[in-house]
């Protein structure tokens, strides 16, 4: 999927001028940690719900940051312990691409580790199959 990239080293990751990077670690096991790691790092309103949704929202509409260019990187994926977690997550990076497909107001890009691509992959398959047969 377009806006979702794999790498082998950090060091492959090319960060674009104007760009605000969120780094996800690999000890993320809780939707609450992952929820205050993002509204650190893109320094979300007070509002924020911390809740997937409220991640969602404030993702989507990104107006308080001043970047043009968000960079997401996954160390791993996050939530070990939970497989409905991890999908969670990952159905959600996708609804968010392709949110910003339509809206352009910023441009996100997406890294998971080269041996993290088969899951990812088969989460966004199952997840795109299952939107294309609602249709």
């Amino acid at each position: 999927m377009e806006n979702i990239e794999y790498f082998k080293s950090i060091e492959d990751i090319k960060i674009v001028d104007n760009s605000m990077t969120v780094n996800i670690p690999t000890n993320v096991r809780s939707d609450h940690d992952l929820f205050s790691l993002f509204s650190k790092e893109l320094n979300f309103p007070d509002y924020f719900g911390d809740n997937w949704d409220a991640l969602f929202d404030c993702l989507k509409d990104l107006s308080f940051v001043k970047e043009k260019n968000i960079t997401i990187i996954n160390n791993d994926i996050p939530f070990k312990n939970s497989i409905y977690d991890r999908k969670t997550y990952i159905e959600l990076l996708v609804d968010l691409i392709n949110h910003w497909k339509e809206h352009y107001q910023h441009k996100i890009f997406i890294y998971f580790p080269e041996d993290c691509r088969k899951f990812v992959e088969e989460i966004i398959n199952e997840y795109n199959k299952k939107w294309s047969t609602q249709e």
